[in-house]
């Protein structure tokens, strides 16, 4: 058993600042003792024998050139990143962002809110260098676990991220819609390497994939038949003006979390809404669905939720972080199962207390109970 976990972050953006600034938080003495008292938002404060305590920050990329070269702990707090300053101290993690290249991860529509680095824009004849270099980094920082919080679309990123993490000997986390988990040369990559692989497309800590699927089961369970749903999600962080345009992986991804009952014609999803600036890091969601009961009764539920969209996501990863470093001290190969903390697992998406169940049943394994 690793004395520390050390994570690196691909993608400094509001998904990176929400997990450095929890792990700072809840690494602090008097935070760990709150969290054990009150679980804070935190399900697991201790987990395969891990606490969030021992997770550190080991390297980062990204593309930004107002991001390269800072200390994480700084470049968090670099434009466009709108996730709230809930920290007010300086976080020095020791992990310096290093320039990734920017592949197919930042789309035209973009470049206005990101400041591409002269050293992103990689040739292609060079991706085997950078590669390289990205691998290098990985493994001479002693990173094992790589956590993939690329924007949706960005497949051939995600694709060389985790070939890099697989060479140097690094579990992964896909957090995106992108296949990694699904992708047959992926999955190979990871077991002939002999290292963890965690995916597809995070399901956030509370989220409208969660909330959706409950209430749709709940009226097919008690006998009421669906004659409509559909779920808009809209948000003002660059993630939401990412999927306006490129939102197919995540509406795939989305409409497979909600499970059988999204084999209907009758249920529809929008990933993205519409991009709405000064929602910032907020999320709102909006979830009608309509049935029929008893003698055609009308059955209508039609609420909003909304969220911030990133402590979401942070409030996940703490988790599977910890998780997939006891894959690595285990020597597990290839995909490491965890369906309770993903849209699309490589299985069927079992029902949410069943998942529940198998992350607990992981711990005890791992902490050989």
């Amino acid at each position: 058993m690793a004395k520390s976990i050390r994570v690196g972050l691909v993608g400094v953006g509001n998904n990176a600042s929400a997990m450095v600034q929890g792990v700072h938080f809840y690494s602090k003495d008097e935070a760990r003792l709150s969290l054990v008292n009150q679980h804070h938002g935190i399900l697991f404060p201790r987990l395969c024998g891990y606490d969030i305590g021992d997770i550190s920050f080991s390297c980062a990329f990204d593309v930004d050139d107002r991001k390269i070269g800072l200390d994480l702990g700084e470049a968090i707090w670099s434009p466009p990143n709108n996730y709230p300053r809930v920290v007010t101290e300086e976080i020095k993690t020791k992990a310096q962002v290093m320039a990734a290249p920017v592949l197919d991860g930042v789309p035209e529509f973009l470049t206005e809110a990101i400041s591409i680095s002269s050293h992103s824009q990689v040739p292609d004849d060079a991706v085997d260098d950078a590669l390289a270099r990205c691998t290098e980094q990985i493994r001479s920082t002693g990173t094992t676990v790589l956590v993939n919080f690329l924007p949706s679309g960005s497949d051939l990123a995600t694709s060389f991220f985790a070939r890099a993490a697989a060479l140097a000997g690094s579990a992964y986390i896909n957090c995106t819609p992108t296949p990694a988990v699904h992708s047959p040369e992926i999955h190979a990559l990871f077991a002939e390497c002999r290292v963890p692989l965690l995916g597809d497309d995070l399901e956030s800590h509370f989220g409208s994939s969660l909330l959706h699927r409950t209430l749709l089961q709940a009226l097919e369970q008690r006998g009421l038949e669906i004659t409509h749903s559909h779920q808009i999600n809209m948000g003002g962080n660059t993630d939401f003006k990412n999927l306006t345009h490129r939102g197919n992986h995540k509406k795939r991804s989305k409409m497979a979390a909600l499970g059988f009952v999204a084999q209907s014609d009758r249920v529809n999803i929008l990933p993205s809404g519409g991009f709405v600036p000064g929602l910032e890091d907020r999320k709102v969601a909006y979830i009608l669905i309509e049935g029929l009961g008893w003698l055609g009764s009308h059955v209508t539920i039609d609420l909003k939720l909304q969220v911030q969209d990133s402590s979401n996501a942070a409030g996940v990863v703490v988790d599977l972080v910890r998780i997939a470093q006891a894959g690595v001290d285990r020597g597990i190969a290839g995909n490491l199962a965890m369906p309770y903390y993903f849209k699309r697992p490589l299985s069927a998406k079992p029902n949410t207390a069943d998942a529940l169940q198998a992350v607990r049943e992981f711990d005890q394994a791992m902490r050989g109970q």
